[in-house]
């Protein structure tokens, strides 16, 4: 199962949108400073989830939330 997600940032008005097939370690990797793009802006909080069936689909509902 993957997951698409977004993180909130607790310092600024960012948001980090990602997909992943854990949320748990993905959370941690992000306000553990793994993750490049993210570590400036860290703690991060999910504020949302949700669930897809495979890579490919979670892939491209990571892009559609990209696009609005």
């Amino acid at each position: 199962m993957f997951y698409v997600y977004i993180l909130n940032s607790s310092i600024s008005k960012k948001h980090y949108i990602g997909y992943t097939n854990d949320l748990e370690t993905r959370l941690l990797d992000n306000n553990n400073e793994k993750v490049k793009s993210t570590k400036a802006y860290k703690p991060w909080v999910m504020i949302y989830a949700e669930s897809s069936s495979n890579k490919n689909e979670g892939f491209k509902r990571e892009k559609q939330i990209k696009s609005y």
